[in-house]
């Protein structure tokens, strides 16, 4: 009898490993929304006395679409937005939004990874795209020795991370994303470039 239990959930183990397997060998795509935490970083380049123009710490929303191609790559278009302000500017911080668009590769790291009954997906990514600000209002700060208000404006960005996401069925999951972002710029003329950090939470579904 004891046996024959064991046979069996031996056979229940094996059998939710290789459906977790088949269900994730197929070409597939998924679509996220996600939230979290952006870390900004310097706008200028540090001033001769005071503080230089910072984009401030805050939070991130945003959406992702993913294809997966079934042989553990997956390609991956996301765009957000960042409500934020610009610290250390004349009167007062400045409010600012922050948009990002990137195409990005994903690389599943461990494609049978299996905890508890339920696929755990990890992997790395690596991407490329544009990010532009569009202030509220004129952006006034020290650059240099002067004083100077500053147009708000974009440039190529670039991106590296990982992420780890657990499945609760085949088709829905939640998911951990960690993100180093390069900014080549936020304002014009005196703008220099950006390293920010983002670290989000997503929800999801596979189709």
């Amino acid at each position: 009898m004891k046996l024959r239990q064991s046979a069996l959930a031996v056979a229940a183990a094996l059998g939710t490993f290789a459906y977790a397997q088949q269900a994730f060998s197929d070409p597939s795509q998924e679509v996220e929304v996600f939230g979290g935490a952006s870390f900004g970083d310097r706008i200028v380049d540090r001033p001769a006395a005071g503080r230089a123009l910072r984009l401030d710490d805050d939070a991130t929303f945003g959406v992702r679409y993913t294809f997966w191609t079934g042989n553990r790559l997956g390609l991956q278009l996301a765009g957000s937005a960042t409500p934020t302000t610009i610290k250390y500017t004349q009167g007062g911080d400045t409010d600012v939004d922050v948009y990002s668009v990137d195409a990005n590769l994903l690389f599943d790291l461990a494609p049978e990874l299996v905890l508890g009954g339920h696929k755990v997906q990890t992997y790395a990514a690596l991407g490329a795209g544009y990010t532009w600000a569009n202030a509220d209002n004129p952006i006034v700060g020290t650059v240099g020795a002067a004083t100077k208000t500053l147009d708000d404006d974009g440039g190529f960005s670039a991106n590296a991370g990982l992420g780890a996401k657990f499945y609760f069925r085949d088709d829905i999951y939640a998911g951990l994303d960690a993100r180093y972002r390069y900014i080549d710029k936020l304002v014009k003329n005196d703008g220099r470039d950006l390293s920010t950090v983002q670290a989000t939470l997503s929800i999801g579904y596979r189709f």
